[in-house]
């Protein structure tokens, strides 16, 4: 790998970084029983958009991985034989393993837990590899086999079905109808922002000047905004998602907050050759 090739996935990797560090904070603030003054607010931020950053680099990824790629059967099925292998197997292997120690523990049966894996609701430490690999494959699909350029408009139903899946918390006595709702609703939420990547990967990439350090702060006030209005918390898990609009604008917010800085702290460790790196890649 050359070295414009390193420069370019640096922020990505800063970015992974400071998205990790933000979940085990919220983690430890609220599972974990660390408390101070301000915590539950500093919980409540992080919980904003600290899933919908993961989603929004993985778009960033697939981005790069679909340039310049034909329609061939041999590629998607490396992609899709990718997925699996790096996601949707290491999701199904953890959570048989932590469903037989629970079943050591609490003496559960098998049949209480197939739901949890094999509808993809999944349980906490490990829910996010398959909410992650079902947004990877819908992305997919909508981009590269179906091509379509009405990107715009994908949006806009991704967020109208948000709304009618959230706009009540769907009681239900079935367990399996209950947490494949609650798959179905989560997908479109994960594959929005995974989109939302995509559609910016250009523009993260291309960040390199005071006009976007500006940007940053005006995020910034917006988070720090919903802290003052009390936008209520979230659960992607549970697909307990609050506010709606408030989770999309907050989560796009603080996902730009986390991207921008990594791209400030790349800039800032390339030195002065970094912005003629970038006009080399820009001009092939």
């Amino acid at each position: 790998m050359n070295r414009i090739e390193q420069q370019r996935l640096e922020f990505i990797d800063i970015a992974k970084g400071i998205g990790i560090i933000c979940v085990v904070s919220g983690h430890l603030v609220g599972e974990g029983g660390i408390s101070f003054k301000g915590s539950l607010g500093l919980q409540r931020l992080i919980y904003r958009f600290h899933m919908p950053l993961f989603m929004v680099i993985s778009g960033i990824l697939l981005f790069n991985s679909l340039k310049g790629q034909d329609s061939s059967k041999q590629f998607v099925n490396k992609k899709i034989n990718k997925a699996i292998h790096s996601l949707l197997k290491p999701y199904i292997f953890w959570s048989a393993i932590y469903f037989v120690i629970s079943d050591i523990n609490q003496s559960q049966s098998v049949m209480s837990w197939i739901p949890y894996i094999f509808l993809f609701r999944g349980i906490a430490p490990v829910w996010f590899l398959a909410a992650l690999f079902w947004a990877e494959m819908t992305s997919f699909l909508i981009l590269f086999i179906f091509k379509t350029k009405k990107i715009m408009a994908v949006f806009i139903l991704l967020f109208s079905a948000t709304f009618l899946f959230s706009i009540q918390e769907y009681p239900c006595e079935n367990i399996w109808i209950e947490f494949l709702i609650v798959t179905i609703g989560r997908n479109f939420v994960c594959t929005f922002f995974v989109l939302l990547g995509w559609y910016l990967s250009n523009y993260f990439r291309s960040i390199k000047t005071i006009k976007d350090i500006v940007i940053l702060s005006g995020v910034v006030l917006i988070l720090i905004l919903s802290e003052f209005l009390r936008i209520e918390g979230c659960n992607l898990h549970l697909f307990l998602l609050g506010n709606i609009i408030g989770f999309f604008v907050f989560g796009t917010a603080g996902t730009f907050v986390i991207i921008i800085l990594a791209k400030i702290l790349e800039i800032s460790w390339g030195g002065q050759n970094y912005s003629k790196d970038w006009d080399e890649i820009h001009l092939e």
